[in-house]
């Protein structure tokens, strides 16, 4: 028995979502879908809401795998299920701090003399 896959997700039409998501589960259960690992559950996901679901999830392992910060690279590349959102937040949060961290450093310019104690006469 051959199940067809939903139809298509309209990302732009909010009010079809629940029902989307209503019909998808009913696919992902008839399907045996949700015997599958997650890695093809995620998958099976991407591919009934089509192309753009796929765009997304380009450009969120484009950005994991190109910053230049390698910690925060490696820290995205172990979240399981990073979203775009996700790592676009996790981006400027790390740009934040790492100016934060500048304004907070001793500036050469700036000489701190150390405090004096001079005994009373």
């Amino acid at each position: 028995m051959e199940i067809p896959f939903p139809e298509k997700f309209v990302f732009s039409d909010v009010s079809t979502w629940p029902q989307w998501r209503k019909r998808f589960m009913r696919y992902r259960d008839v399907a045996n879908l949700d015997e599958k690992t997650d890695a093809k559950q995620v998958s099976g996901l991407l591919y009934c809401m089509g192309d753009k679901a796929e765009e997304d999830t380009l450009i969120c392992d484009r950005i994991a795998m190109g910053i230049r910060n390698r910690q925060l690279c490696e820290k995205m590349q172990m979240i399981e299920n990073l979203t775009l959102t996700k790592a676009i937040d996790m981006a400027r949060q790390s740009e934040q701090v790492r100016r934060q961290q500048a304004d907070l450093k001793p500036h050469p310019e700036i000489t701190v003399t150390p405090k004096i104690e001079v005994d009373r006469v």
